[in-house]
């Protein structure tokens, strides 16, 4: 995925995490985590399976999405996103 510097960069949970997909009312907790070159970006995380945060600088950015259920069970997804 490239992206343009200074805009907002989206991400959605991929569809088959979504809450819409859990068994049985299960609730999923999302964990946002956003890196350039080893440094944190911050995400905005208030709506959970739709976080958002702004590309400052050019480059590599890696985009992980950490998910737990009510049962502690966890798995994660990673995601590069180029901003040129």
């Amino acid at each position: 995925m490239t992206k343009t510097k200074g805009a907002p960069v989206p991400n959605q949970a991929p569809r088959d995490v979504s809450p819409e997909n859990a068994e049985q009312g299960d609730e999923l907790k999302y964990q946002w985590h956003v890196t350039l070159n080893d440094t944190d970006i911050y995400v905005d995380q208030k709506r959970g399976v739709t976080a958002s945060f702004k590309a400052q600088d050019v480059g590599e950015y890696q985009v992980k999405l950490q998910l737990m259920d009510v049962f502690g069970v966890t798995d994660e997804y990673t995601q590069d996103v180029e901003v040129s």
